[in-house]
C-alpha cells in the first residue's frame, strides 16, 4: 500500500476524532523516523503518551508535553539542535493551519463545539494505537506530513517552510483524498461538472461517459446480445442488441397487461419511481453545495480573511444563484446523509422489495418531502405525474375499456397460452402452480400441513447439499404433475404428409387432440407429499454461518456431548476430510480386521472420545503435562546420547561393514580437536543448537498454554497472525515482505515458539505420537477402569438411598465393579445403566445438521424408555429381573417399576450433582489434583518403557513421512515396535559400557541433574501395543 492511500486511510479514521485528538495525534506521528525503541524509557513513554490519548479520547496528555518528548527522541537520535528546532516548528505551524484552535470564524466554533461531544470507539482506538506503534516499529510514515518532514526538513534548510508551502501540502492532501477512481485525469478537473455526471449515471452506464454511450454499449453492458441473423427454426423477428434491451425494460414497466413474468405490480412502480426522484433530488442538492467545482468547506476555509461585509455579500449571491437554480433551500451534507439513511432504513424494513406493504407511499413521501425541502409545489406536480404515468384505477374512457376476466377464463387464457408456446420452445424452467394442477384431494392434506413449525439451522455447506436435494425434488414433482394432467398431442401439429394419389397420412381423425391424464399410484403420492414436507422444511432453514464453529465447539466441549454430535458437527463445518470415514461401521470396515462390527468400532472411538475430553477440559493443566512430558523427552535424548556425542563418535566403516566401524571415546575426539586433526560436523552442530531452542520452547509452560488455550488475549496463533497481518499491510513489494518476514523469524520470539510448537504438537511428529501414547496408557490404566468401578459403587447407593437397603447388589464389595454383582441380585441392570451414562448405548448413528448440544442425551433417554427400542426399556428389565429372582423392589409409585421410576432414574444419571453422574462428571474433567498425579506417574515411568516409546514415536514419524500406509493399520506398528525394541536393546548392549556410570557421560550428566542410563531397567514386551494404535 502507497503513502497516499495510507494516509488517506489514517485521515479516514481520524474524522471521528476531535480536534485536540487530531493534533496530538500528528505530533506522535512525526516520530516515526526516532530511534525510540532503542530506549526502554523512551518506549514506555511513549506507549504511555497513546494509552493517555485514547482513554482521554484526545484531553490528555497536553500538547507542550508531547512537543517535549518529541524533542528528547529527536535529541536521542543525534539530530542537532537547529533540525530539533525546526521540525518542532514545522509541527506547530502545520497543525496550527490543518486543525486550528482558539479561532473566532465558523470552522473553528463548529471544531470547539465538536470537541465537547465524547466519541469513543474501541475498535478505532486500536486501530491507531497499532498504527502509530507499527510506524515507529518499521521506520515507515502514516501521513504525508510525516513524511515531509524527514524529506525537506533537513540541516541545510535555511528557514521552514511558509505559510504557502504549508496549503500546498495540505491542498495537496485535500486533492488526493476527493480523486475519482480514474486516477489518470487531469487534476483540475476532478470536480468538473461533466464527472459528476458520469459519477450520477455510472450505475447505468458502468463508469463511462454518457455523452460516449451507443445502442451497442448500451445492450453490452446490460449483457443483451444481438440475434444479428435468421436462423432456421426461429420463432419471433429478428431483433438488435439495443431492441432486445429496449423490450426487456418495457416489459418490466408494462403497465395494463400483466401476468406472472411481466414485472412488478403498478403499485410497486409508483414506490420505485418516488425513491428513484428522492435520489434524484438528494443528487441536485449535493451540487447545489458547490461553486465552480469548489465545496462549501473549501469556500470557508478560503474566506477566512474576509470582513463581515464581504461575507454577507458573498451570501447574497450564493442564495440568489441557488435561487435560481429553482433547488429550493439547499440542504447540508450532514442532512443529504441523514436523508439518505432514512431512506435507507425504511426501504430495509421490506427488505428493499417494493411489492412489500411495509413500504408505503405515504412513507416514501415524507422522505421526498425533506429531500426537496422548499418545494411542496412541486410535489404536488410529481404526485399528478404520477397518477397520469401509473394510475391504480383504470383512467380510459368507456369505449376503450374490455370487460375484465372473470377468474376461471384469465386462468384458461393462460393455460392455453402455456400449452402453445410448449409447442414452439424447449423451456426446462417452466414455474408450475401446484395448487392448480395437482388433484389435492389425492393428498394427505393433514399430514402435508401437520408439519412441524420448529425453525432448523443449518450451515451453508449443510444447506447448500439440502437445497440440491430440493432441486432433484422439483424435477420429480414436475415429472409426477404432467403425469397426472392432460395435454395437448404434439401430433396434430406435425407435418403433413401425403400418399402418391395426394391423400393425406395419416389420416387426421385418428390422431386423438389430447393425450389424456394418468392416475397416480399410492406410492407415488406419498412422494409427492414427502416433497412438500420438504419444501416445508425449506422454508424455515436459518443459515449459520462458519465464523460461528467456535461458538458451537465451545458449547460441545463445556457439555461434554457424544462423538456422534461432534461427528455430526465436524461434517457442518467442513472440518472433515472425505478420505476419511464417518460412520461407524465404515471405521469398523476399515480398521482391517482390528473391529468385527459397529459396536467394537463404536466403544474404541467412545473411550478415544472420552479421552481426548478429558485432556483437553482444562488448557492450562495440559499445558503442564505436555511441559513435563517434553522434559522428559529431551532427557532421555542427552541421556542416551542420541544428539550431542558427548560419550562416543560412531566412525563409519570404509568398506561397508560394520564389524569394521570404529568407536571413538568423547576424551579421544576432544584430544584430536585440540591438536587440530578433528573438526566436529557443522550439521551436528546445526542439529544440537536447534534441539536446544525446541527444548526452550516445549518444556516452557508459559508458551505451551498460549499455544493451547485458544481464548487466551495472548493466544499464540492469535498474535502471530495479526504480526503476519502488520508486515502484509506495511509492505509495499514482495521484496520488502519477504525481508520482513525473515526479520520476524529471527527476533520474534513468539512466531519461533508457535512454529516450534506446532510441528511438535500436530501432525505425525515423533514426540506427538510419543506424548499420545503415554496419555492413553495413563487413562487405560486409571481413568477408564476407575469410572466403571465407582459407577458401580454408585448405582449401588442409588438404590439403596430411593428403593431400600439391598435391593440389589446387596453384597457388592467396596472398590469392586459391575462384574462382581451376583445375578440374583441385579447384575443384569449394571451394564445397562453404566453403557447409557457412559455413552456406549442409546445413540443414532451420526446425522447432518448443526448438532444440537445435548441432542444424544435425549435420544438415550427415549431409548431407556423403550420408545425407540425395546431393547433399551428398562423398566421392563427390572419387572422381569423382579419375577425371575423375586425381588421385593417396588416402584415410587406403584408395586410395579414404571416410567416415573426410569425417569426419576435418568435425571440423576445425565445431571452433575446425581449420584450416579456426579461420579461420571467428575471423572470427565482434569483438574489441577488429577493434573499432578498424571506428572508423578509419568516422572516415575520405568526409564527403559520410555526410551522405546520416544525411538518408537521416532520411527513411526518417520515411516509415515515416507510412505503413504494408513494409520489403521495396526500390524505395522507393532511390527515397528518389534524393531525398534531391538534397535533401542542392540545399542544399549553394544555402547553400555560408555553410557552407564563411571564414564565421561555420567559426570557430564550430573551437571544437569540428570542419571546416566539404568542397564537393569526392564523394557516393555511389546512397545508398539494398544496404547500406540
Amino acid at each position: 500500500m502507497n503513502l497516499k492511500d495510507k494516509s488517506c486511510n489514517v485521515k479516514k479514521l481520524l474524522e471521528y476524532k476531535s480536534n485536540s485528538y487530531k493534533r496530538k495525534y500528528f505530533i506522535l506521528s512525526t516520530l516515526f523516523d526516532t530511534n525510540i525503541l532503542n530506549s526502554e524509557r523512551l518506549n514506555e513513554e511513549f506507549n504511555c503518551y497513546i494509552n493517555s490519548l485514547n482513554y482521554s479520547n484526545g484531553k490528555y496528555p497536553e500538547e507542550s508535553s508531547l512537543i517535549n518528548f518529541c524533542k528528547e527522541c529527536l535529541k536521542d537520535s543525534n539530530s542537532s539542535n537547529f533540525l530539533v528546532e525546526s521540525r518542532i516548528k514545522f509541527i506547530k505551524k502545520y497543525n496550527d493551519l490543518r486543525n486550528p484552535v482558539g479561532g473566532k470564524d465558523t470552522n473553528a466554533l463548529i471544531n470547539e463545539s465538536l470537541d465537547n461531544i465524547k466519541f469513543s470507539n474501541k475498535h478505532i482506538d486500536k486501530k491507531l494505537c497499532n498504527l502509530l506503534k507499527e510506524s515507529v516499529k518499521y521506520k515507515k510514515s502514516i501521513l504525508v506530513e510525516s513524511e515531509y518532514i524527514t524529506k525537506f526538513i533537513n540541516e541545510n534548510e535555511e528557514e521552514i517552510p511558509s505559510d504557502e508551502d504549508l496549503q500546498s501540502i495540505e491542498l495537496e492532501d485535500l486533492e488526493y483524498e476527493s480523486q475519482a477512481q480514474d486516477e489518470g485525469t487531469d487534476e483540475n478537473k476532478i470536480a468538473s461538472f461533466k464527472e459528476k455526471i458520469i459519477n450520477i449515471f455510472g450505475p447505468i452506464t458502468g463508469g463511462l461517459d454518457p455523452a460516449k454511450m451507443n445502442k451497442q454499449k448500451m445492450a453490452r453492458i446490460w449483457n443483451f446480445g444481438s440475434q444479428e441473423m435468421y436462423k432456421p427454426g426461429q420463432k419471433g423477428p429478428v431483433r438488435d442488441a439495443f431492441t432486445e434491451f429496449e423490450f426487456f425494460v418495457g416489459k418490466k414497466l408494462d403497465t395494463f397487461t400483466r401476468f406472472e413474468d411481466s414485472g412488478l405490480s403498478t403499485l410497486a412502480q409508483r414506490k420505485v419511481w418516488i425513491a428513484t426522484t428522492i435520489d434524484f433530488c438528494l443528487k441536485m442538492q449535493k451540487q447545489a453545495g458547490y461553486l465552480l467545482g469548489v465545496s462549501s468547506e473549501e469556500k470557508a476555509r478560503l474566506s477566512k480573511g474576509l470582513d463581515a461585509s464581504a461575507k454577507s455579500d458573498i451570501k447574497k449571491a450564493l442564495q440568489s444563484q441557488t435561487g435560481s437554480q429553482g433547488f429550493g433551500k439547499s440542504l447540508s451534507d450532514e442532512e443529504i446523509r441523514s436523508v439518505y439513511n432514512n431512506l435507507h432504513e425504511y426501504l430495509v424494513i421490506g427488505n428493499y422489495d417494493p411489492e412489500s406493504s411495509t413500504i408505503t407511499e405515504k412513507g416514501l413521501f415524507k422522505i421526498l418531502a425533506r429531500a426537496s425541502v422548499g418545494r411542496s409545489d412541486s410535489i404536488s406536480d410529481f404526485k399528478r405525474t404520477l397518477e397520469f404515468m401509473y394510475p391504480l384505477s383504470d383512467t380510459r374512457a368507456e369505449f376503450d375499456k374490455v370487460e375484465k376476466m372473470s377468474d376461471e377464463e384469465l386462468q384458461s387464457l393462460r393455460q392455453q397460452n402455456i400449452e402453445f408456446d410448449k409447442r414452439f420452445e424447449d423451456d426446462n424452467d417452466v414455474e408450475l402452480d401446484i395448487e392448480e394442477k395437482i388433484e389435492v384431494d389425492v393428498i394427505d392434506v393433514d399430514k402435508v400441513t401437520s408439519v412441524n413449525n420448529t425453525p432448523e439451522t443449518m450451515t451453508a455447506s449443510d444447506a447448500a447439499e439440502f437445497f440440491k436435494e430440493v432441486g432433484e425434488d422439483m424435477k420429480r414433482l414436475k415429472s409426477l404433475i404432467e403425469k397426472s394432467t392432460g395435454k395437448v398431442n404434439p401430433d396434430i401439429f406435425s407435418e403433413f404428409q401425403t400418399d402418391l394419389e395426394g391423400n393425406i397420412l395419416p389420416d387426421i381423425k385418428q390422431i386423438p387432440d389430447t393425450i389424456p391424464s394418468e392416475d397416480l399410484t399410492d406410492s407415488e403420492v406419498k412422494e409427492i407429499e414427502d416433497i412438500l414436507v420438504k419444501l416445508d422444511r425449506k422454508e424455515r432453514i436459518t443459515i449459520l454461518n462458519y465464523d460461528k464453529r467456535g461458538d458451537v465447539y465451545n458449547d460441545l466441549i463445556d457439555k461434554s456431548v457424544s462423538v456422534d454430535e461432534y461427528l455430526s458437527y465436524m461434517k457442518s463445518f467442513k472440518l472433515d476430510s472425505v478420505d476419511e470415514p464417518m460412520k461407524w461401521r465404515d471405521i469398523s470396515r476399515s480398521s482391517y480386521g482390528k473391529f468385527r462390527d459397529t459396536a467394537g468400532a463404536r466403544q474404541y472411538g467412545v473411550k478415544a472420545w472420552m479421552k481426548e475430553l478429558f485432556y483437553s477440559s482444562n488448557s492450562d493443566e495440559k499445558a503442564n503435562i505436555y511441559a513435563n512430558l517434553a522434559e522428559r523427552w529431551f532427557e532421555r535424548l542427552i541421556v542416551l546420547d542420541l544428539v550431542d556425542d558427548k560419550s562416543f563418535t560412531r566412525m563409519a566403516s570404509k568398506t561397508g561393514n560394520d564389524k569394521d566401524e570404529k568407536i571413538i571415546p568423547y576424551n579421544v575426539l576432544k584430544d584430536l580437536e585440540a591438536k587440530g586433526k578433528y573438526t566436529r560436523s557443522n550439521k551436528l552442530k546445526d542439529v544440537s543448537d536447534m534441539l536446544e531452542i525446541v527444548n526452550a520452547y516445549t518444556t516452557n509452560p508459559k508458551y505451551v498454554k498460549r499455544y493451547f488455550d485458544y481464548n487466551r488475549d495472548d493466544n499464540l496463533e492469535l498474535a502471530v497472525n495479526e504480526k503476519l497481518q502488520s508486515i502484509r499491510n506495511y509492505a509495499s513489494s514482495e521484496d520488502e515482505y519477504d525481508v520482513l518476514l525473515k526479520k520476524l523469524e529471527l527476533e520474534d520470539k513468539d512466531t519461533a515458539a508457535y512454529a516450534i510448537l506446532d510441528s511438535m504438537f500436530n501432525g505425525n511428529s515423533g514426540f506427538r505420537i510419543f506424548a499420545t501414547g503415554l496419555l492413553k496408557e495413563y487413562y487405560s490404566q486409571n481413568i477408564w477402569p476407575v469410572i466403571e468401578i465407582n459407577l458401580a459403587q454408585a448405582i449401588k447407593k442409588y438404590f439403596d438411598k430411593n428403593y431400600g437397603k439391598g435391593m440389589i447388589a446387596a453384597s457388592l464389595p467396596a472398590g469392586e465393579g459391575a462384574d462382581s454383582v451376583k445375578q440374583e441380585e441385579g447384575k443384569v441392570l449394571f451394564n445397562k445403566i453404566i453403557y447409557l451414562v457412559m455413552e456406549r448405548t442409546g445413540i443414532k448413528s451420526t446425522g447432518t445438521g448443526v448438532p444440537i448440544v445435548g441432542g444424544s442425551r435425549e435420544q438415550q433417554r427415549q431409548f431407556f424408555l423403550g420408545k425407540t427400542d425395546p431393547r433399551g426399556d428398562f423398566a421392563s428389565a427390572v419387572n422381569k429381573y423382579k419375577a425371575k429372582h423375586s425381588s421385593n423392589i417396588q416402584g415410587v409409585n406403584s408395586p410395579m417399576f414404571g416410567v416415573d421410576d426410569v425417569n426419576m432414574l435418568l435425571d440423576d444419571m445425565f445431571s452433575n450433582t446425581g449420584i450416579i453422574g456426579e461420579e461420571y462428571f467428575k471423572l470427565k474433567k482434569l483438574s489441577s489434583v488429577t493434573s499432578n498425579e498424571i506428572i508423578s506417574w509419568i516422572l516415575s515411568y520405568p526409564e527403559a518403557k520410555l526410551d522405546q516409546a520416544i525411538i518408537l514415536g521416532m520411527s513411526l514419524s518417520d515411516f509415515y513421512k515416507r510412505s503413504e500406509t494408513d494409520p489403521m493399520i495396526t500390524d505395522v506398528i507393532e511390527e515397528i515396535g518389534k524393531d525398534t525394541k531391538k534397535a533401542l536393546a542392540d545399542y544399549k548392549k553394544k555402547f553400555g559400557s560408555l553410557l552407564a556410570k563411571g564414564t565421561d557421560l555420567a559426570d557430564y550428566l550430573d551437571d544437569f541433574g540428570f542419571d546416566p542410563v539404568d542397564l537393569n531397567s526392564k523394557g516393555a514386551s511389546s512397545p508398539g501395543g494398544k496404547s500406540f494404535q
